[in-house]
């Protein structure tokens, strides 16, 4: 049985992907960050349970003149809070 498709597209940003796979144009590999809501939602399905960590992580870079001023600090701890409560989420260990 040949399994090559007919024809196929390649796309590079998760925003067209997933828009993409939600109008039918095929499947989409997507980080679970951007595509939690719309799997929440029932507009994508992961046929697949199995999550996995991006090894190279998830980094907040900042200028240095900005780590001190008002407000830094809880923004990057709601961030930080949020990544976690998405793995949580997405049962991702």
């Amino acid at each position: 049985m040949d399994t090559t498709p007919k024809s196929s597209t390649t796309l590079d940003d998760c925003t067209l992907i997933m828009r993409e796979a939600i109008n039918g144009a095929g499947i989409a590999l997507a980080d679970t960050m951007m595509a939690q809501d719309l799997l929440q939602q029932g507009k994508l399905v992961a046929p697949f349970s199995a999550r996995h960590t991006y090894p190279a992580g998830i980094y907040l870079h900042q200028r240095r003149s900005i780590g001190n001023k008002p407000g830094t600090g809880l923004f990057q701890d709601w961030l930080l809070s949020e990544v976690e409560d998405h793995k949580r989420v997405m049962a991702i260990a």
